[in-house]
């Protein structure tokens, strides 16, 4: 191969290099948004439930696209716990046992999470005959367990959020003691759930365009566009986001092409 095809090839692979970081470069001007919402969520247990409204993602007339919703779920089961021995014998050895289940559902997403945990354990002696004091009496304060259950939702089914959407929350756990004691006696009050729903919707703004073929928005249909317009060659990757799509046919091709070429310059005042 003689020296002069050597250097068209070593040119031609810089052009196809130099091409890709353009395209890399003039993407990242096009940066997406987070837009959150965060609702609390608190119920008693147990078995217990909450109905939040989500609203919906406004595309202000198709100035924004989303591109990915993020729901997620984040709270503590608890609920205050006693435990006292009635029986004139020490119990030897037991644990307390706290098990559960939460899930959130929208239309088209469900998640669910399960825990168990041994949330404590020991021995009470025998019975004093004095309710509350003593050591055949133990008080574990607040027994809490956290959970944190979480969807990303893409694709079609963010047609969910074109609307005002219900996001459906439940829970329901217990205690156990292990073994079976009949003559202990527990309590368990103030048994809720409690912590906060957020809602993110990550989307694309669409640059308003001085002129309809200036796809970056610079005032100019130039190099640039031109770099974006053949990186994004094919069918458009996400759907009603696609600004090298210049005659809006769903690809990014031929014509395409022939028409930011024929409007090459400054845009128009």
């Amino acid at each position: 191969m003689s020296s002069t095809a050597n250097n068209r090839n070593r040119d031609a692979m810089l052009a196809l290099a130099a091409t890709a970081a353009a395209a890399s470069m003039a993407w990242g001007s096009i940066p997406t948004i987070d837009e959150t919402h965060t609702f609390a969520v608190s119920f008693e247990l147990s078995p217990g439930n909450q109905f939040i409204t989500l609203p919906p993602f406004d595309d202000r007339s198709g100035t924004r696209v989303l591109e990915i919703a993020e729901v997620s779920l984040a709270f503590e089961l608890s609920a205050a716990v006693t435990v006292e021995n009635d029986a004139p014998d020490a119990t030897g050895g037991w644990q307390l046992d706290f098990a559960g289940l939460a899930a959130f559902e929208l239309p088209g997403v469900s998640e669910y999470a399960t825990f168990y945990e041994i949330a404590a354990a020991g021995s009470l002696d025998g019975s004093d005959a004095v309710p509350g004091t003593g050591a055949d009496f133990t008080d574990f304060g607040e027994v809490s367990h956290g959970l944190e259950i979480s969807a990303t939702v893409t694709g079609s089914a963010l047609e969910t959020f074109e609307t005002d959407t219900t996001a459906a929350i439940w829970a329901n756990a217990g205690f156990g003691l292990v073994p079976t004691l009949p003559d202990v006696g527990w309590t368990i009050e103030d048994f809720h759930a409690e912590g906060t729903l957020t809602v993110t919707y990550r989307y694309f703004e669409i640059p308003a365009d001085p002129c309809d073929n200036d796809i970056d928005g610079s005032g100019a249909v130039d190099f640039t566009d031109l770099v974006l317009l053949l990186s994004s060659w094919g069918t458009c990757v996400i759907d009603d986001f696609c600004p090298a799509d210049l005659d809006r046919d769903g690809t990014i091709g031929f014509t395409d092409l022939l028409t930011l070429m024929s409007n090459w310059g400054p845009c128009p005042d």
